[in-house]
């Protein structure tokens, strides 16, 4: 499938990019239960914060912390020079085996950003959630400081948005240096005063931060697709959208793409607030209506079906498809 990435900046004598898809290509970032990564840009080099002010910031944010060695001289060193890992204590994750064991945060030392490695030409369409134009942005933030979770895969969904949209807390106030953050997950890129001066409340801070919903069209038809990325970091189902904003030549009835947008955030909020245990299955099953929209409200009277698919759009994963009825595009 071809597709027309969409860009918020408008394009001027200049046609939309054509992107092609492979499904073949693995993705370590969007494996479900997978790693929380996020870069620290800024546009010079940083040095790690000391050991005394990392613990202090990081137990504010998260709870008791500790360091993964008792080595003094060890974390001094990797504080200056290697990515150090700091133990959660207040967190603990019970595997199947019965075997509990708290997850861990490793930063490693700011080193050279390299942006075309991280950031591919699929997810520089899809920069939503920032002011301030993302070329802007890249062109001068050459560092970056990458920071991630480890054996947290097994929490509790809205237990483990918590605790990793704390630990974003901490690292845009540990570095200070810092003026935007990518999330390798998503794909969604903020300021870092957005993030250091957000009134988003706790619960909803990771499906505003670290989900990003997309935006594309089909190549060569008047098919849209608008899916989100970052949910199954979590364990739980992206969405999937693929409709014509106009049901057919006699019906000029419209589907606004925003109204779409705006359904796809209050789908993914409401399946992480209800988010089972981890040993269940999804809230929501396959065959199951949610309510449509009208005139871009929620509509209780027009069911949408729901059904659990295999994306349409890279990365792989699974994704629960909504059925807009008579805008519905593709086969099901």
């Amino acid at each position: 499938m071809g597709l027309f990435g969409k860009n918020k900046k408008k394009q001027t004598n200049a046609e939309e990019p054509v992107l092609q898809q492979d499904h073949n290509k693995e993705d370590f970032a969007t494996r479900p239960g997978g790693i929380f990564i996020v870069h620290l840009l800024m546009n010079k080099p940083c040095k790690m914060p000391e050991p005394e002010k990392i613990l202090s910031v990081m137990e504010k944010h998260v709870g008791k912390v500790e360091w993964c060695t008792d080595d003094k001289e060890e974390i001094s060193t990797a504080a200056k020079y290697y990515p150090i890992s700091i133990v959660a204590k207040d967190h603990p994750v019970e595997y199947v085996d019965g075997t509990i064991a708290p997850p861990f945060f490793q930063i490693a030392e700011c080193m050279e950003f390299d942006e075309k490695r991280v950031i591919d030409d699929l997810s520089r369409t899809q920069f939503w959630n920032h002011k301030e134009d993302y070329e802007q942005i890249l062109s001068r933030c050459h560092y970056n400081v990458m920071a991630t979770d480890f054996m947290a895969g097994e929490l509790p969904a809205q237990k483990r948005a918590d605790l990793d949209m704390d630990y974003m807390e901490a690292l845009v106030e540990l570095f200070p240096e810092c003026e935007a953050v990518y999330f390798r997950n998503s794909g969604n890129l903020y300021l870092a005063e957005e993030i250091r001066t957000h009134q988003i409340p706790r619960e909803n801070r990771y499906v505003h931060f670290a989900v990003n919903v997309r935006f594309f069209n089909v190549q060569g038809k008047e098919d849209k697709v608008i899916d989100t990325l970052g949910m199954s970091l979590l364990k739980l189902p992206d969405l999937q959208y693929h409709f014509r904003p106009q049901p057919s030549e006699d019906d000029t009835r419209q589907m606004d793409p925003n109204w779409v947008v705006h359904h796809a955030y209050n789908m993914a909020t409401y399946i992480l607030k209800n988010s089972p245990s981890v040993n269940e299955r999804f809230i929501i099953k396959n065959g199951e209506t949610i309510d449509g929209i009208r005139e871009g409200q929620l509509a209780p009277d027009i069911f949408w079906r729901c059904q659990y698919e295999d994306a349409l759009i890279q990365p792989r994963r699974l994704v629960l498809d909504i059925c807009m009825n008579e805008y519905a595009a593709g086969e099901r």
